[in-house]
């Protein structure tokens, strides 16, 4: 019969929450059975064992899907060709990253009423492949520049914010159908297999790249990224969730409330708030080092899927050590170690441009925008880090009763200043490349102080 195993109902909507205990179940039962005890949902081990995989089927999808179309690589090119508006380039990241941290607080208490979670998964999922098939229409068939941007713009923020509406009930489902040893493996794998897949993805952009004339050849790489999401997504959606508790709503008045009084109450939460949110403004330089690449080195547009595959590749490399790291030297410390990562990056970036002249020099028999390989490494390197680390530390610096409004608060706070360093563009405008790469090393380096202040064994 199949052995049962307890998994925590974190009715907490949004948190990666710690799963407080498992147990062996009742012989006798051959099914999965569910209860709501306040101490956990049952589900049974085959389950667990078919969500595991779905799950892991999911990450590495899902991975290949977005290194198809990484923002600060593959469509910023993609937007290049369309204008050379920087305020417009610069808010292509903010947009796919601030689009999943902004909805978590206005949704959760919606989220938090509802038994089975999936309902509103598959809800966002539906969203998102809506979107994503006008994106593929409109990258296929519109020519116009103009009106490609019009298309562009929102269907791709409305895209990445129902991306953030699918994100918390899937943390929801992970609580409540993976046991607690076996999360390990499981992110370790997601990780793993993702990274595989986005070293093929890597090559499949520049095939694509291509295969077909400009804008057909990026709409190529978005159906193609659609379909390996959308796949993804099913594998989220067929997982079998059991009922979990429910919650009234919370008006979200209150919950605001009492999230700015916790900022200002609880010191170590409010330094990491403002030292995560420093670190993510400086994160806004990201797109313009492939600007740099394109306008500044004369990279051609095949450079992009080498690019891409460097990138990726680092990230593969160094996603394990980060973790050993976090485990041996603690959160605090590898998010310090991804400020010093990205002063470095912009550090090089810096001296690329002072380098750079008109893109026409060469290095020996290379061109000059091989120069950018190392940058991209770096940043693949370092990308990792920040992700590893801040969400732990954000979950360890949060008391368990209150957790779900920590997480909700602090990840909508990060949404907006995210959303707002798509203004970096304008600085570009004004007063060039370098004024946003010193002020992303400014934001680093302060940010490096102020992790350091907060206390504990983090």
């Amino acid at each position: 019969m199949p052995e049962k195993v307890q998994v925590v109902d974190q009715d907490q909507v949004g948190v990666g929450a710690k799963v407080k205990g498992e147990a062996n179940g009742d012989e006798a039962a051959a099914q999965t059975t569910s209860t709501r005890p306040s101490s956990g949902v049952m589900v049974s081990r085959q389950e667990s064992r078919r969500s595991f995989a779905l799950n892991v089927t999911n990450g590495a999808l899902f991975n290949f899907s977005n290194t198809l179309i990484d923002p600060n690589v593959v469509l910023i090119w993609f937007l290049g060709r369309l204008t050379d508006a920087n305020i417009l380039l610069g808010l292509l990241g903010p947009i796919s990253t601030g689009g999943w941290f902004l909805p978590q607080l206005f949704l959760s208490s919606w989220v938090q009423q509802k038994p089975r979670k999936i309902v509103v998964y598959r809800l966002a999922m539906g969203i998102r492949l809506a979107t994503w098939a006008i994106l593929v229409l409109a990258m296929w068939f519109v020519r116009d520049p103009l009106w490609l941007l019009l298309v562009f713009y929102p269907a791709y923020t409305v895209m990445s914010i129902s991306g953030g509406l699918g994100g918390i009930p899937f943390l929801e489902i992970v609580a409540k159908t993976i046991p607690v040893r076996w999360r390990g493996r499981l992110f370790a794998l997601r990780l793993l297999t993702g990274g595989v897949l986005g070293l093929l993805g890597s090559r499949l952009v520049s095939w694509g790249l291509d295969a077909r004339p400009y804008p057909q050849n990026y709409a190529l790489l978005v159906l193609w990224s659609m379909i390996a999401g959308g796949a993804a997504m099913v594998a989220v959606a067929v997982m079998p969730e059991p009922p979990g508790q429910t919650r009234p709503a919370t008006p979200l008045r209150e919950q605001v409330r009492r999230g700015w009084q916790i900022l200002r109450e609880d010191a170590d939460y409010r330094n990491f708030v403002i030292a995560r949110s420093l670190l993510l403004l400086s994160m806004s330089a990201l797109p313009f080092y492939s600007v740099m690449a394109r306008r500044e080195l004369g990279a051609p547009e095949h450079a992009v899927g080498d690019f891409l595959l460097v990138l990726t590749l680092m990230q593969l490399l160094v996603n394990y050590p980060w973790g050993w790291l976090v485990d041996t030297k603690g959160r605090r410390w590898v998010s310090q170690a991804a400020c010093v990562g990205w002063l470095v990056a912009g550090g090089l970036a810096l001296l690329l441009l002072g380098l750079a002249g008109d893109g026409q020099w060469r290095i020996g028999a290379l061109p000059a925008y091989t120069l950018a390989y190392p940058l991209f490494g770096l940043v693949g390197a370092v990308r990792p880090a920040e992700g590893i680390a801040g969400h732990n530390l954000l979950l360890e610096i949060s008391p368990e009763e209150d957790r779900a409004l920590y997480v909700g608060f602090a990840n909508t706070f990060f949404g907006v200043v995210i959303l707002l360093s798509g203004l970096s563009g304008g600085l570009v405008d004004l007063f060039g490349l370098e004024a946003v790469f010193a002020l992303a090393m400014a934001a680093n380096a302060l940010a490096f102080f102020i992790y350091g202040r907060i206390r504990g064994q983090v």
